[in-house]
């Protein structure tokens, strides 16, 4: 462990009884794993954030140079077999950004959930909410098979609102479903159980990636 903390991935055999493989992930500084997609035998998802410039990019990375801030977003494709990553990438723009959820769709597509307080990230033309004005808003990304392509990307909605550890689902068919604690006195709610002020409070995302 080269920084103050390590993300780490490990892999216990089917009894629980031991270690198979386990490594550190991460650069210099502080990095988190957050989610882990098992993608099949052979290969795992993981997504976090990192506060480390020399954390482990690939040379076909979508962003291949720490973006700044007080962390970017990662992503990374690890193969079971090499024990190496097979690609790596930051996710993010100039300010915080943590990726917290990883799946994969039916269609073979990527999607993440995370948060951000980055005015310049990178939302796509077809974004749901393309801009903030303050505050660290959800964001939503998708990206094709290789993870090498960014094909949407949204902020969640409201102007300056702050969202914690959004905790995310997604269901065949479209449908990515989101839970988190946020502040959000404008709040893009279409149903409100109360009206949202400048307290903290539950907030619901239902989104249909098909419909975007």
């Amino acid at each position: 462990m080269a920084g103050t903390q390590d993300g780490f991935f490990t892999i216990i055999n089917k009894n629980l009884s031991g270690i198979e493989y386990s490594t550190f992930i991460g650069g210099d500084s502080t990095d988190q794993v957050n989610s882990v997609f098992v993608e099949n035998a052979d290969h795992c998802i993981l997504a976090g954030q990192t506060k480390s410039p020399d954390f482990t990019i690939t040379a076909d990375a979508l962003n291949k140079k720490y973006l700044g801030g007080k962390s970017d977003g990662f992503i990374m494709k690890f193969n079971l077999k090499t024990n190496k990553p097979e690609y790596s990438s930051f996710i993010g723009g100039s300010r915080t950004d943590l990726m917290n959820y990883v799946s994969k769709t039916e269609n073979q597509k990527y999607v993440l959930v995370g948060t951000s307080s980055s005015r310049d990230f990178p939302v796509t033309k077809d974004a749901l909410f393309s801009a903030i004005s303050g505050g660290m808003d959800l964001v939503i990304l998708t990206l094709d098979n290789t993870l090498r392509k960014l094909e949407y990307a949204t902020y969640g909605g409201g102007s300056k609102q702050i969202v914690v550890d959004p905790d995310a689902r997604y269901i065949n068919g479209g449908v990515l479903q989101i839970s988190s604690l946020c502040v959000s006195p404008d709040f893009p709610a279409t149903f409100r159980y109360a009206e949202p002020d400048s307290t903290w409070t539950n907030c619901i995302w239902k989104l249909n990636l098909k419909q975007k």
